[in-house]
């Protein structure tokens, strides 16, 4: 089994986990839920860009396999 930190998925669980705790407390002031919402923006796109570039490989590989 591959080790969790080489899915990038996990790095973005894991963020949104904390950000879950954090705002769980009831102690997040408007700046750090600010930041919290903007953290979990970057992570959308980076699950966004990671979905991308997950197709555009398969398709890479589809033609390369056409190809021989």
């Amino acid at each position: 089994m591959a080790d969790a930190r080489s899915d990038p998925l996990h790095y973005l669980r894991e963020i949104r986990a904390n950000v879950e705790k954090l705002q769980a407390q009831g102690q997040v002031t408007p700046t750090e839920n600010a930041l919290f919402g903007m953290l979990d923006g970057m992570a959308g796109m980076m699950t966004f860009t990671l979905d991308q570039m997950a197709e555009l490989k398969r398709r890479v590989d589809d033609l390369e396999a056409r190809g021989r």
